[in-house]
């Protein structure tokens, strides 16, 4: 699991809302599935560049998650931008795809 610190982001592409968090990640390199509990705007930066999603889904008959994109990693930091979230509180889960 890889671990996860909160730090101020790169500069995102939408303007910072109230409920919006950054944190920074080493992953090892592959492609992994980030999922959310509640629908937002998520940015993926990696090497000062924003990933776009290898895959892309909108859950909605599916309970604990509403969001779920995949993206290819490099074995580098990553920044994961949330925001827009209209929960006051969303988990985020991100996993090596199968």
């Amino acid at each position: 699991m890889p671990s996860c610190q909160s730090r101020p982001g790169a500069r995102r592409k939408r303007a910072r809302s109230p409920a919006s968090q950054a944190s920074r990640i080493r992953p090892g390199a592959g492609i992994y599935t980030i999922s959310l509990s509640a629908g937002a705007w998520v940015d993926v930066i990696q090497d000062g560049h924003f990933l776009k999603p290898k895959a892309f889904s909108g859950a909605t008959d599916c309970e604990g998650i509403r969001k779920t994109m995949k993206y290819e990693l490099a074995a580098s930091r990553f920044i994961l931008q949330v925001s827009g979230a209209k929960d006051a509180q969303i988990s985020v889960a991100i996993l090596p795809s199968e």
